[in-house]
């Protein structure tokens, strides 16, 4: 898949392209089924770079051009990005129910890693949600499934903010999710980890260290910012 390829190389506005022309040939072919990945993949790579109007719009037009009749197990797909749509708006309860759907249709199918993704949107929906308990719950079942590099990465930064939020020491386990963020190359989790290191050096009143994983989180950002239009630059 080339518009997976340029999402792990970082070419954002690439795999758009990739992404449209990949909808565009099934939706040619008749193939309802094979358009259901790219279009959720598209809303959320969108979602991910600020634009959740256009990812909605997105997944709008997908359920449309797929049909209502999709099996469960496709339909998990467009359930699972509309909660990560919910929760970029703050709404947790339509989070929870669109999550929950996800789940349920996953569960029937042989795709380990799309119900590891979905416990880890749920993960972070209950962390949201102030939760601490079914966060809990819900990155032990993520934890029992299969990972990408990136899906690994994810979920040890939400275990390190599960253990911050329970009050519990979370910096070692920051530390661990940072190494297998760099390993994975995945800025959004090298971000968030290094926000965590953030927080736990300011807890230790430690200020150098603090200000430095501070900028460090800033620069990575700002890395894949700089590679962004100027209209989307603003909105990442």
């Amino acid at each position: 898949n080339l518009a997976a390829i340029a999402i792990l190389d970082h070419d954002y506005m690439r795999a758009i392209s990739l992404s449209e022309r990949a909808i565009e040939i099934r939706r040619e072919i008749g193939s309802r089924l094979g358009m259901v990945q790219p279009i959720t993949n598209l809303a959320e790579l969108r979602l991910r770079l600020g634009m959740v109007d256009e990812a909605e719009d997105m997944l709008r037009f997908g359920l449309h051009a797929c049909g209502p009749s999709l099996p469960p197990s496709r339909q998990a797909y467009f359930s699972k990005t509309l909660a990560c749509i919910h929760l970029e708006r703050g709404h947790t309860d339509l989070a929870s129910k669109a999550i929950a759907d996800a789940i349920s249709g996953a569960r029937g199918s042989s795709e380990r890693v799309v119900l590891a993704q979905c416990h880890r949107i749920a993960g972070r929906v209950a962390l949201e949600d102030g939760d601490v308990l079914r966060a809990a719950e819900e990155l032990e079942l993520a934890a029992q499934q299969q990972h990408t590099l990136q899906g690994e990465a994810e979920l040890a930064v939400l275990q390190a903010m599960q253990l911050q939020a329970a009050g519990k020491p979370w910096k070692q386990a920051a530390r661990t999710a940072l190494g297998l963020a760099q390993q994975a190359d995945d800025p959004d989790s090298i971000c968030e980890a290094r926000v965590l290191l953030f927080r736990a050096r300011s807890a230790e009143c430690d200020r150098e260290g603090a200000t430095r994983e501070w900028q460090a989180a800033v620069a990575c950002r700002d890395r894949i910012a700089a590679t962004l239009p100027n209209a989307m630059k603003r909105r990442y």
